[in-house]
């Protein structure tokens, strides 16, 4: 990964304007330009991590312009496990977890009384954002956490041939062995995470499928499902719980 969408030292640096002294609206309305113009001076192929959903700017434009997007990885898990892995990473309890899950208004670093580290990303509620991508005008491959765990080698196969990657069994080995929880975690030990959320102690948790089933009460269990079951069962997730 080269970098993140919401990066505020890119927009900076391209707009020549701070961020922080334009209104959220105009700074959506510029970041279509800001890819556009990254795309066009790039000299390869340029990967960039977005939380956004695929959604138009205030002036009815992509945010991700075709123009720029070669293509889109788009990585989903399930609604009951998102709920734990939310609540920790933005530090809140899972009651309010579940209710951004459930918000068409859920976003990140929308807060204008003080300066974020990132752009607002608007996320909508978790089936509107994975709606939103599955329906986006982009070649896209959607891949589920869970078939990460348990098939990493055949999705990072899946990924190399998506991005026209020439790899080897080997290459594709070694990918998979780099990135086990357990070698992350070791070595965020050594040196911390840059994407490690403030007061959290690390950025790598579980890394688990059903972590819910020992955590999420029955409750809260329900709630996850009366508002997702539908786009659960399009992505293959189990809703007769």
């Amino acid at each position: 990964m080269d970098s993140i969408a919401s990066s505020r030292l890119f927009f900076d640096e391209i707009v020549g304007v701070n961020a922080a002294d334009l209104p959220l609206d105009l700074i959506d309305n510029l970041r279509p330009r800001i890819y556009e113009i990254l795309s066009r001076e790039a000299d390869r192929r340029f990967y960039i991590k977005a939380h956004d959903a695929y959604l138009l700017t205030p002036d009815g434009e992509p945010m991700f312009p075709a123009i720029a997007t070669w293509g889109v990885i788009h990585i989903v898990r399930n609604p009951l496990d998102v709920a734990i892995s939310y609540a920790y990473h933005v530090g809140i309890d899972i009651d309010r977890a579940i209710r951004a899950l459930c918000d068409q208004e859920n976003s990140f670093c929308y807060n204008t009384a003080k300066l974020p580290d990132q752009l607002r990303q608007r996320l909508l509620d978790w089936s509107s954002h994975a709606a939103s991508w599955l329906n986006a005008p982009l070649p896209r491959l959607t891949i589920r956490y869970e078939d990460m765990l348990a098939s990493p080698k055949k999705v990072f196969s899946a990924v190399a041939r998506f991005c026209d990657l020439k790899v080897t069994e080997a290459d594709v080995t070694s990918a998979v062995e780099a990135t086990r929880i357990e070698r992350l975690q070791q070595l965020e030990g050594q040196r911390r995470f840059r994407e490690t959320p403030r007061g959290n102690a690390r950025f790598f948790r579980r890394g688990v499928a059903g972590d819910w089933k020992t955590v999420l009460t029955p409750e809260q269990v329900a709630r996850i499902i009366v508002q997702h079951g539908d786009m659960m069962e399009r992505l293959g997730y189990a809703t007769d719980l």
